[in-house]
This record gives C-alpha cells, structure tokens and sequence, in this order.
C-alpha cells in the first residue's frame, strides 16, 4: 500500500486507482476505491449469474408489469451464455420448452 501512495504522488492518472483496486482484488484483498471503472471479470460474471437467477425466480417485471415466463427464461438463458454457463443456459431453454 505505500508503493501505491508513494507512485500515485508523482504519477496521477485517471483509473490508476481501478488499477491498484485490480491488483488488491487478485491478491483477494477488499479493493479501496468507491467509484471503480473497471470492473474484475469475476465480479461481472457473478452481476450477470445473480441477474439471470432474477430472472429465473421473479414472477413479476419492472413497475409491476408481469412478463411471461418463457420470455423471462429466454432473456436468463441469453445472460448465462454470454458468461458462458452452458449448463445454466441449457436448464432455462429446458424450463421454457425449448428442447433443441
């Protein structure tokens, strides 16, 4: 942590600080900063699993608005497969009826 202050004093630039917070995150240390710009890879994987777990269990849309379930299961298997959960993926095509 000085190396960070002592560098950060002579060397300012905007998402330094998001560097140093990447390197506390791989070391498994809490990252520092409050408004990060970059994100862990990890910590976009598991946003985007806990979003399509949402969309798996939530019987109700946005503002009230209930969505149907085989849209809601599609959208959730999108996210999954993006992230690359193939297995997740495959369950919420199964869920919404989609065999192939």
């Amino acid at each position: 942590r000085a190396f960070k202050h002592i560098l950060s004093f002579f060397m300012y630039r905007k998402g330094l600080d998001d560097l140093w917070d990447l390197c506390l995150n791989i070391r498994g240390e809490p990252a520092t900063a409050t408004s990060n710009v970059i994100f862990h890879e990890k910590d976009l994987i598991a946003s985007y699993h806990s979003r399509a777990q949402q969309l798996r269990s939530t019987t109700v849309g946005i503002a009230g608005i209930m969505t149907k379930k085989d849209d809601r299961l599609r959208k959730a298997a999108d996210i999954l497969l993006r992230i690359g959960d193939i297995r997740g993926y495959c369950e919420c095509m199964r869920e919404a009826g989609q065999w192939e």
